[in-house]
């Protein structure tokens, strides 16, 4: 997908950055340990309500496609029977009687704030493709009921998507700026400003001109490229403390 691929994947990088990402892990992690199958995975309900939020319109659409194809590489990185489970999951649910509520209802189990990052890959993949379905809108906001969100789908849609997480201690979460340029605290002051330099070209609003990307598209790389440069002034500014 070259550098539309490039960007969803750095979209896909910053999402699970958070306290999913970790939730995630850890839960492949047990998996492993215990020996369990991918049938057994918590991922499952996951892909199987993207499959009706990317079917509610009656069409999966090409960018909807690439969002699914990006999150299965990245939950199933080094375990291909897991995508394969995944990827199965996603194309049976799309033509199942399977109940998006119910799907809902599992993922719902998960602590706030995995359920937060979970409803922002549901809003996510309903705008990827620059046009939100009135019937993708109902299930956005049946998970946003289920889950005990209350605001969060409006919030997200009116460019609020920072403020839907919780701010670390002081309001300032320096831990979650350094996994947004994806370095670890002990980074050099130069080794900070070449990620920096790297997520920049990766998502700067030029290298997107006329690669035929959906507005809504350019809009999430455009929000993560704040969030790039927010992060950089974030660790510069406490090193000069």
């Amino acid at each position: 997908m070259g550098l539309f691929g490039g960007i969803l994947g750095g979209i896909i990088g910053s999402i699970f950055a958070g306290p999913w990402g970790a939730a995630i892990g850890a839960g492949i992690g047990c998996m492993v340990n215990e020996g369990k199958k991918p049938a057994q995975s918590p991922l499952l309900p996951l892909f199987r309500a993207l499959a009706k939020i990317a079917k509610a319109d009656g069409v999966v659409s090409q960018e909807e496609a690439a969002l699914v194809s990006e999150l299965i590489k990245n939950f199933g990185k080094d375990d291909p029977d897991l995508r394969k489970a995944l990827k199965a999951e996603f194309d049976q649910a799309k033509a199942s009687d399977i109940s998006f509520a119910d799907e809902a209802k599992l993922l719902a189990q998960l602590p706030v704030d995995a359920r937060r990052e979970v409803l922002e890959i549901f809003c996510t993949l309903a705008r990827i493709d620059n046009y939100v379905d009135e019937r993708e809108k109902q299930l956005l906001y049946q998970a946003e009921k289920i889950f005990r969100l209350p605001g969060f789908v409006d919030q997200f849609f009116n460019g609020s998507r920072q403020q839907t997480h919780a701010p670390g201690p002081g309001g300032d979460d320096l831990a979650g700026h350094y996994r947004t340029l994806g370095i670890s605290p002990s980074a050099t002051d130069e080794e900070v400003k070449k990620a920096w330099k790297k997520k920049s070209l990766e998502f700067h609003p030029d290298r997107l001109a006329g690669k035929g990307l959906s507005e809504a598209f350019i809009e999430l790389a455009e929000a993560e490229m704040k969030k790039i440069n927010l992060a950089y002034d974030a660790i510069m500014k406490s090193r000069k403390k």
